[in-house]
């Protein structure tokens, strides 16, 4: 059985959990990720692809939110009440 910083890491990163403090810290993670996505893409749909900006940003942020929906549902809150994807979706947007 693993001890110390491996075992505090694991539980930090790795299991399901329903505790508040590290369902934040992994909520964090998430926001920084989704907040790449939404820059990136920005980035790549106006300057690379030449989108019109309203369509660049619009799309980038649609895209941020299902990958910080995915990712939220799957390893920050994987322990959450059952209910419907789309009204849990509609709640969550």
């Amino acid at each position: 059985m693993p001890s110390g910083l491996g075992a505090f890491a694991g539980k930090l990163l790795l299991q399901p959990t329903s505790h508040g403090f590290i369902q934040f810290f992994r909520y964090g993670l998430v926001a920084i990720v989704a907040f790449a996505f939404d820059f990136g893409l920005l980035y790549v749909f106006a300057s690379l692809f030449s989108w019109f900006y309203l369509l660049s940003a619009t799309s980038s942020f649609a895209i941020s939110v299902a990958v910080n929906y995915l990712l939220s549902t799957v390893w920050v809150f994987a322990e959450r009440a059952k209910r419907e994807r789309a009204v849990e979706l509609a709640l969550f947007v």
